[in-house]
C-alpha cells in the first residue's frame, strides 16, 4: 500500500516540477518516461522467454515519439504558411514510416526465428505510442499552454483512483474484481478510486476553473467533468490490470527495481498507459 502511494506521489511531484520546464519540458520528460518503461516492458517480456530486438525497438520509439512531437509543433509553428506546412510530416507518416521499417528488418533475412522475434518487438512499440497522444497535444497547445494543462489534469485525475482505491481496498474492500489477474483489487476498491477520480476532477474545475474551463456551469460543464473523471479512473484500472496480468506471465512482482522500495517506471505509469492518450482526448472535448 505504501508503495503504491509513495510511487503516486513521486509522479505527481515530478509533474509538477516540469510544468515550469514548458511545453519542451514536458515533453522530454514524457518521451523519458515512456522511453523508460519501453525497456521494463521488453525485459518482462524476456522473462517470459521472448526475444525482442531491444535496441532497434528502442530506437523506433524514440523515433516515433520526437517524430510525432517535432511534426505537430513544426504544423503548428507553420500553420499559416502552407508552403511549409505541406513538407512537415503528420503523426500518420511517421508511424507508417516506422512499421515499414520494422517489417523490412524483419524480412530482409526471411527467418522464422527472425519472425519470431519481430512480433514482441513491435509489441513494445505500444508504450511510446500511447505517448504520442499527449506529445500531440502539447505541441498544438501554444502558448497558453492548454495541451499540457489538458494532461496534468488526466494525470492527476488518473492517479487520484489509484490512491482512492488503495484506501477503499484496504478498509472496506470485500469483493474480488478479477482475482486471477490481481487478487488485491476489490469491487468496493474500484468504486472508491472512481469516485476519488470525480473528486479530484471537481475540484480542479472549482477551484482552478481557468485551469481547463472559462466557466463552470450547470449541469453543461459539471456532467462532463464527472464523464471524463470516470472514464479517466475506468482507463487507469484497465492500465493496471494489463500490467498485473504482464507481471504475472513474467512471474515478477514488480516491473523493475530503478526505485527502491517502489519497484520500477512501468509499476508507476501503468494506470497512465491507457488513461493519458485515451482520456486526453475525451478530456480535450469535454472540457475545451
Amino acid at each position: 500500500m505504501k508503495k503504491r502511494i509513495l510511487s503516486s506521489i513521486l509522479v505527481l511531484a515530478i509533474l509538477c516540477g516540469a510544468y515550469r520546464l514548458g511545453a519542451d519540458g514536458v515533453a522530454t520528460l514524457i518521451t523519458l518516461i515512456g522511453l523508460s518503461t519501453q525497456m521494463e516492458f521488453y525485459t518482462l517480456l524476456k522473462k517470459m522467454e521472448q526475444k525482442p530486438f531491444v535496441l532497434m525497438g528502442m530506437a523506433c520509439g524514440i523515433l516515433l515519439m520526437l517524430g510525432v512531437y517535432l511534426s505537430h509543433k513544426f504544423q503548428f509553428l507553420c500553420a499559416h504558411s502552407p508552403l511549409f506546412s505541406t513538407f512537415v510530416p503528420n503523426s500518420d507518416e511517421c508511424l507508417a514510416l516506422l512499421i515499414t521499417l520494422v517489417i523490412l528488418r524483419a524480412l530482409l533475412p526471411r527467418s522464422p526465428e527472425m519472425v519470431r522475434r519481430i512480433i514482441p518487438t513491435t509489441m513494445g512499440l505500444i508504450v511510446p505510442f500511447m505517448c504520442t497522444f499527449p506529445l500531440k497535444f502539447i505541441a498544438i497547445s501554444g502558448r497558453d499552454n492548454f495541451g499540457i494543462r489538458v494532461v496534468f489534469y488526466v494525470i492527476f485525475t488518473a492517479k487520484a483512483c489509484d490512491i482512492g482505491g488503495i484506501f477503499a481496498g484496504k478498509y472496506f474492500g470485500r469483493r474480488k474484481l478479477v482475482a486471477r489477474i490481481s487478487p488485491n483489487k476489490t469491487i468496493e476498491g474500484a468504486i472508491g478510486g472512481i469516485l476519488c477520480s470525480n473528486v479530484v476532477g471537481m475540484a480542479i474545475a472549482l477551484l482552478h476553473g481557468s485551469f481547463l474551463v472559462a466557466k463552470l456551469t450547470f449541469p453543461g460543464t459539471i456532467v462532463s467533468v464527472v464523464a471524463a473523471s470516470t472514464l479517466l479512473a475506468i482507463f487507469s484500472m484497465l492500465g493496471d490490470f494489463l500490467e498485473s496480468a504482464i507481471k504475472r506471465l513474467a512471474k515478477e512482482k514488480d516491473s523493475g527495481n530503478i526505485l527502491p522500495g517502489m519497484g520500477g517506471i512501468f509499476d508507476l505509469t501503468d494506470s497512465l498507459l491507457f488513461a493519458l492518450p485515451l482520456g486526453t482526448i475525451f478530456a480535450l472535448h469535454f472540457l475545451h
